[in-house]
């Protein structure tokens, strides 16, 4: 009986230090969002998305360029 109740106190313990951390956690988070800070992230994705997109069709043209079929050094063989 002593063994059960201890581990069940231990167990309410241990449930009600989480629930107090992850209460602390999420209030901090909440502080940390804000408005400017939401704009920011999604123009820095924006932005990172775009220089991706760039760097892609630019990397597409120059090979597409070295592969154009030279019809003057073709000898048909």
């Amino acid at each position: 009986m002593m063994r059960r109740l201890f581990w069940f106190l231990l167990g309410a313990l241990a449930g009600v230090v989480g629930v107090s951390w992850a209460k602390r956690k999420v209030v901090d988070f909440s502080e940390q969002v804000t408005l400017a800070s939401v704009v920011s992230a999604l123009v820095r994705g924006v932005q990172t998305a775009v220089a991706s997109l760039v760097g892609y069709a630019q990397g597409f043209f120059v090979s597409k360029e070295s592969t154009d079929f030279d019809a003057d050094t073709y000898s048909g063989i």
